[in-house]
């Protein structure tokens, strides 16, 4: 959007966690870019991941 960036990240968010502790990560990863980069906005979209390691 003109001189500034639209970024759509999708999350791997341990599925055993709450959905707050998931929002709460989503909300805390927005903040890190948009605190960083002369980025416009950051849509995150949190994706379960059950039985394999996240890291």
């Amino acid at each position: 959007m003109g001189d500034l960036i639209v970024v759509d990240v999708h999350l791997e968010i341990d599925g055993a966690l709450s959905v707050k502790e998931g929002h709460d990560i989503a909300v805390a990863a927005r903040k890190a870019v948009l605190d960083s980069y002369p980025v416009l906005n950051v849509m995150t979209h949190v994706d379960p991941v059950i039985g394999k390691s996240v890291s």
